[in-house]
């Protein structure tokens, strides 16, 4: 009696999705090392490639409605090697006997991978997919071989095509976020694997541990931990899962949950050094000190020339208060080859926590004269000397980092960002420009270099960044509003209108897209439109001073003169500093001819303002009155 057989059967109830069952061990397909998970190209199992892993521990091939599908009805053969030979034979058979199935393809290239001829399935999945492009699984099965193969381009291209086909795809969102881990692509790669983890239950751990890993990398600590916790129990004999957690854990301030974790992981594999040196971190952070102090002994009784053992012993010795003591450890670690800046930042860290911020600028600018600053040594006291209110050294300071590391694009952002905040927005534009350059479609970078493009008038060139941030942010609500006003800035008024509908049509209480657009509205003439837009942004918050503001001005074109005055009337006491609203108010008030109104409202609005591009015409009216 044959204990378990490759079987094709048709299925007449349902979707019809026949799945090829298989007498190979499924493994995870994950390469985990200490601490950290490595996405492979390549899947140690064949039994895993073309499987979620876990969920469905078999791949699965679509009968229906295709072309060969009945030479795979009720097909039995043996299990192993011997199987694999018999159904070669059958599909073999069945591409003579339907030259244009595509199944038949698939299923020779399926056996093909299994017998690990990686180029013949190649071939047999080429021609699968060409036959059949609107099934997803010869693309799947396509891509997971060009990855084994290492095509990456190809394999990226394969998997995209099985997902617009199904987007629910397990096999092809699992894999195509582990190529998208492995190109170092963490975002991408994020957003795939939480999709290959959709409905599949906590039994199932498959790539949980790499989209944990990546969320630790994100500092998504709390995110990660949801992932994997429920899907490694304590009683997992993984040490790899067991350590990612665990940093989880340690980076979500759960102290005692780290530890366990650290303890298990230690259990499976024995004085690892990693999680020996995760556990002592955890113990400290804990309170733990005596602990941590045992742990860290017996780390560097084993692994005496790892300087991170000292640097652990110095951070032990300053959370202790010993300061001699942690300056020796840490002296110990920069001989072993630790860096001194990083030390130095430490120490800096330290004082701040004992509110002693004058040391901690001495330690950092002790760093930076004997030439061991890094890029946070600049940031951090940039910060202190701001706190300070030493805007000059600050900005200073700032400036040697970008001189010492040009090619630091957080140094060129924090620059930019500090001249801008002091609105000096021509020196502010270069620095964001080269932010830009060593880190593009990075979103804090993008919306501040726009808003500074925006005030300098390089308004084409604000909304084509804006649009950049709008786009790498997966067209968000904030991102689309600043886009939207950007191109309205710039007069793109088809674009901004279609981008403030588009948001309305999700959010269609959205205040401020009611209001932007019923400013675009009127400055094209559409007074009516304008109007809808502005009394529903004014009914949704009644009071505010500058929905009051667009409202009033609308009505004011449409020369509904006594409405508007009351609102800007109104605008202008819950506003008192607001100049374009008494300017407003003032022009309001001069067409219903209340002249001494006009001229308080006036005077107020140049005395609040005298550089705006209504300056001029409040004060003609001013001289007329």
């Amino acid at each position: 009696m044959i204990a378990l057989i490759f079987l094709f059967r048709l299925c007449k109830n349902y979707g019809s999705v026949i799945k090829w069952l298989v007498q190979l061990s499924v493994s995870c397909g994950l390469i985990l090392g200490a601490l950290v998970a490595h996405a492979g190209l390549f899947t140690l199992e064949p039994s895993s490639a073309f499987t979620d892993q876990g969920v469905s521990p078999v791949p699965s091939i679509e009968l229906k409605n295709r072309i060969g599908s009945e030479a795979f009805e009720n097909v039995i053969v043996d299990p192993g090697k011997s199987g694999l030979e018999q159904l070669s034979q059958v599909a073999q058979a069945a591409i003579k006997k339907y030259p244009k199935s595509g199944l038949a393809h698939e299923v020779l290239g399926t056996v093909l991978f299994y017998s690990h001829d990686l180029d013949g399935a190649l071939t047999e999945f080429k021609q699968a997919a060409q036959l059949d492009p609107e099934q997803d699984g010869p693309w799947t099965k396509l891509g997971i071989v060009q990855m084994e193969l290492e095509q990456v381009d190809a394999a990226e291209s394969s998997l995209k095509k099985a997902l617009e086909l199904k987007p629910l795809n397990r096999v092809a969102n699992q894999r195509l976020g582990l190529l998208y881990e492995f190109q170092k692509k963490d975002v991408q790669a994020i957003q795939y694997l939480k999709k290959g983890l959709i409905d599949t239950g906590n039994q199932y751990l498959g790539v949980a541990p790499n989209l944990a890993q990546l969320l630790n990398r994100q500092n998504s600590y709390v995110e990660a931990i949801e992932y994997l916790a429920p899907r490694a129990p304590l009683s997992l004999a993984d040490a790899s899962v067991q350590s990612i957690l665990a940093t989880s854990y340690l980076g979500a301030g759960e102290y005692a949950n780290a530890n366990q974790r650290f303890m298990r992981a230690l259990e499976l594999q024995p004085d690892t050094r990693e999680y020996l040196l995760g556990l002592a971190i955890s113990q400290r952070k804990n309170k733990e000190f005596d602990a941590a102090e045992t742990t860290l002994k017996k780390l560097a009784s084993k692994f005496p020339n790892w300087g991170s053992v000292y640097i652990e012993l110095g951070d032990l010795a300053l959370a202790s208060g010993r300061l001699a003591e942690a300056e020796a450890a840490f002296a110990t670690a920069v001989a072993k080859g630790a860096r001194r800046a990083s030390i130095d930042y430490k120490f800096a860290n330290y004082y701040l926590e004992k509110k002693q911020p004058e040391e901690a600028i001495k330690r950092l600018r002790g760093g930076i004269a004997a030439g061991q600053a890094q890029p946070r040594t600049y940031t951090m006291l940039a910060e202190l000397e701001r706190a300070q209110n030493n805007l000059d050294a600050g900005l200073a300071t700032l400036l040697d980092g970008t001189k010492k590391f040009p090619k630091n694009g957080l140094l060129q952002f924090r620059l930019g960002s500090e001249l801008a905040a002091l609105r000096r927005y021509e020196e502010a534009l270069p620095y964001l420009a080269r932010a830009n350059q060593l880190h593009p479609l990075t979103p804090d970078i993008l919306r501040a270099y726009s808003l500074v493009q925006s005030k300098l008038g390089k308004t084409a060139e604000a909304a084509l960044t804006a649009k950049q941030l709008y786009l790498a942010r997966g067209e968000q609500t904030p991102e689309a509003l600043l886009y939207a006003t950007l191109l309205q800035q710039d007069k793109q008024y088809s674009e901004a209108e279609l981008t403030y509908k588009k948001i309305l049509a999700t959010e269609s209480d959205n205040v401020v897209a009611l209001n932007n657009l019923a400013a675009l509205f009127a400055e094209q003439g559409k007074l009516d439109e304008a109007e809808k837009n502005a009394r529903k942004a004014n009914q949704l918050l009644p009071e505010n001073a500058q929905l009051m503001d667009t409202l009033g001005w609308v009505l004011y074109q449409q020369k509904h003169y006594r409405e508007a005055s009351e609102l800007l009337a109104q605008a202008a006491k819950i506003a008192p500093s607001s100049a374009i609203i008494h300017y407003h108010a003032g022009v309001i008030f001069t067409a219903t001819g209340k002249q001494s109104a006009a001229k308080v409202f006036l005077e107020k609005a140049l005395e609040l303002d005298t550089k705006s591009y209504w300056v001029a015409d409040a004060q003609k009216r001013l001289e007329r009155l």
